[in-house]
Order: structure tokens, then C-alpha cells, then sequence
């Protein structure tokens, strides 16, 4: 190997390290409401998921929302959340990506989990922000 070759791939290589690559983050969100659901979240465009139920879906980062609506059997249900990292117990590390679990359960509410074991029948205890329960009032960013 020539050395501007080498010299190339050291600075390739003390460049990430230094800097680091961050690894991109996805939402796992289980369906256990008995229903499919369509998940908008606010202020995007074309970020409308349909999910079966009893089945899940990996959304990349949606942290760039502060509120999404869920639909269930037409009635819709409405989600305010200030996007903050959860406690590392409930962040999975995979295949150079991070995956954080959630699950929403018939009433509406969303769990956040520590696997990606679905479905799951008792809850552990939740941190700050969660779980995530919809609003009484539609929020003014629908």
C-alpha cells in the first residue's frame, strides 16, 4: 500500500473516531389494540403508517415530532410528547442501530419497553414521559 493510500486511510480512520458516526435510531411500535391503526405524525408530509394488529412497524427517529394522532377503528386518538432520550435500559443496540420498543395497548396508552418481545402482559415500571397517554382535547398541530 502506498503511503498516501495509508496516510488517506488514517485520517479516514481518526476522523470517525474522533467524530464518531452516529447511529441512526428507530422506533419498534408493537399493535396490541386489538384494531389496525394509522399513525400521522405533526408537521410532515407523506408520514402516514398503517399497522396491522397484532403486528409492528420500525419508524426511523419520529423525534423530529411533537405530537402524532393514532386512528383506531375512526376514532382518533392524540399524543402531545416532548421527544427526550429514554433511560439507556430502554434503548437496544442492533446491527449499528438503536431501537427503542413501544407498545400501544387497547385504551390507547403506549408503553416504552426494554425488548422487542411483543406482545408483553406486564409492564415494567416506566420512566420519566412515559407511558405515553392521549390527550381529552385534539391538539391544535392536527
Amino acid at each position: 500500500m502506498n503511503r498516501r493510500v495509508f496516510l488517506s486511510y488514517l485520517l479516514l480512520f481518526i476522523f470517525a473516531s474522533f467524530f464518531g458516526c452516529s447511529k441512526p435510531t428507530y422506533l419498534i411500535l408493537y399493535n396490541n389494540t386489538g384494531n389496525d391503526i394509522e399513525i400521522k405524525f405533526s408537521g410532515t408530509a407523506n408520514t402516514s403508517f398503517k399497522v396491522d394488529k397484532n403486528s409492528k412497524i420500525k419508524i426511523l427517529d419520529p423525534s423530529y415530532a411533537d405530537a402524532f394522532r393514532i386512528t383506531v377503528n375512526t376514532k382518533e386518538l392524540y399524543y402531545s410528547y416532548k421527544p427526550k432520550s429514554p433511560p439507556e435500559e430502554f434503548v437496544e443496540e442492533v446491527a449499528g442501530e438503536k431501537r427503542i420498543y413501544c407498545q400501544i395497548e387497547p385504551d390507547g396508552t403506549i408503553y416504552i419497553l426494554t425488548t422487542g418481545s411483543f406482545p408483553v402482559k406486564v409492564f415494567l415500571a416506566q420512566p420519566e414521559g412515559f407511558p405515553l397517554c392521549p390527550s381529552k382535547e385534539k391538539t391544535m398541530l392536527f
